[in-house]
């Protein structure tokens, strides 16, 4: 970011960069002060998701909900450069009640998984696309030695990853599962529920290898580099950092 700061006050001399950062738990007060003391001009923020709903009762808003109801954020839907930047991505990020008040700078893809190509050829197995195969694809994986799977579990968050294509394959609508589970027309142990969490089990007690709990984020696609685990459920943005590993095989994602 300073070199990306340093590059635009070089293209605009009219223009100083003062860019503060703050810790990620400080992040909401702290940006909440300032635009009520008119101190910031520009804040970087998480896509707009979450939005407290009308069905809902007493319930906190998130931050940048917050920020637009009172006012501290400026709508930018009427202005030019907003057609250039994805409109999905403006849609789904960066608007509420149907005005723009954010651009979305980056996405990446976190429900999937990379493919060992290489070891499945070897296994004879193809890439699986439903969960019966996946899971037939984990046995004949482990059976031959390797292992099916493998995650960040010591950072915790990174197992989620892996939960959220599970999630999304049962629930593909999932505005309309929360509202469900909020007003009771939906519950964890209807037969739906149920076969989803019968499904996280068979993901965390028989897909991840041994020791996953032991692996952070980072480290977990180092180990992943080393050829001998099928899948490493996590999001795009390693796919530099498994080059990086000097993976050798053959992968997609």
């Amino acid at each position: 970011m300073n070199d990306f700061n340093a590059r635009f006050e070089a293209a605009y001399p009219n223009v100083t960069v003062d860019m503060s950062v703050v810790e990620a738990g400080d992040l909401a007060t702290v940006t909440q002060t300032r635009l009520t003391a008119n101190d910031v001009d520009v804040i970087d923020i998480f896509g707009f998701s979450n939005a407290a709903q009308p069905y809902m009762t007493d319930v906190t808003p998130p931050a940048w909900q917050t920020l637009i109801e009172a006012g501290l954020l400026l709508d930018i839907t009427d202005q030019p450069f907003v057609q250039n930047y994805d409109e999905a991505t403006i849609q789904d990020a960066g608007s509420y009640n149907g005005r723009v008040y954010s651009v979305n700078l980056g996405r990446v893809s976190y429900s999937g998984m990379f493919v060992n190509k290489d070891l499945l050829a070897e296994v004879g197995v193809d890439v699986p696309t439903t969960w019966t195969e996946l899971v037939e694809a984990c046995d004949t994986i482990t059976g031959a030695g390797y292992s099916c799977m493998t995650a960040g579990g010591g950072d915790g968050w990174p197992i989620f990853v892996g939960a959220y294509g599970l999630l999304g394959a049962e629930y593909p609508d999932q505005a309309a599962l929360v509202e469900g589970l909020w007003t009771g027309t939906i519950k964890w142990n209807d037969d739906k529920g149920i076969e989803l969490f019968e499904r996280y089990q068979t993901y965390a007690t028989q897909m991840l290898e041994p020791g996953v709990t032991g692996l952070a984020h980072d480290a977990a696609i180092a180990r992943y580099a080393a050829g001998d685990v099928a899948f490493a459920p996590t999001g795009v943005w390693q796919a530099p950092a498994l080059e990086d590993a000097g993976a050798t095989f053959d992968w997609t994602y």
